[in-house]
């Protein structure tokens, strides 16, 4: 919707969220998140609503020393996630997190592509740089990198997402100094 200076207001769902007391309002659905139905409810629901996407978050930090006690085995890895829900959605964006810490670029970058394609370019990629020790641990690693060095080592990860992306034929077009889009 435009308003009268041209600025828009877009929507993003979240989801993979669950309310803890919610079990307890009637009608309300809460039930696990690992369920395909509730997945593709959420995702419908979000679309029907004129959301223009819908965003999972992840966390590679699961383990006893995780850092946020709600992390779960059971939300779905989100490019799985995300690239069923191409099939069952039409026009509502599908957004993941991605850590560049433990994985290559190129493989991230030839994951988050086979989205894009398999969405019809509806992909969105929310790039974090992981800094939990339990994270680390997950992935065989001692630690992770400081944080003054996570986000030049995240940037450098972008750019040869970039190049990957060139590479395998697809472009991306430059939003601003806060954002890149897959064309």
């Amino acid at each position: 919707m435009s308003s009268r200076n041209g600025r828009q207001l877009h929507l993003l769902a979240f989801g993979n969220v669950r309310a803890g007391g919610a079990w307890r309002l009637p009608g309300v659905r809460n039930g696990p998140a690992n369920q395909l139905n509730t997945l593709v409810a959420t995702a419908k629901a979000a679309e029907a609503a004129k959301f223009d996407a819908v965003f999972f978050a992840d966390g590679l930090n699961f383990g006893p020393k995780a850092t946020w006690a709600h992390k779960s085995t059971e939300d779905f890895e989100p490019l799985t996630a995300t690239s069923y829900l191409a099939a069952v959605t039409e026009r509502l964006g599908l957004v993941v997190t991605g850590s560049s810490t433990f994985q290559p670029p190129y493989h991230l970058a030839r994951q988050l592509l086979s989205l894009d394609h398999l969405s019809s370019g509806r992909a969105g990629w929310n790039l974090v740089t992981s800094f939990a020790q339990a994270a680390a641990a997950n992935f065989g690693e001692r630690g992770f990198l400081p944080h003054d060095e996570r986000y030049p080592a995240g940037r450098r990860d972008v750019t040869s997402s970039e190049v990957t992306v060139a590479f395998l034929g697809a472009g991306y077009r430059h939003r601003g100094s806060r954002g890149r889009n897959l064309q």
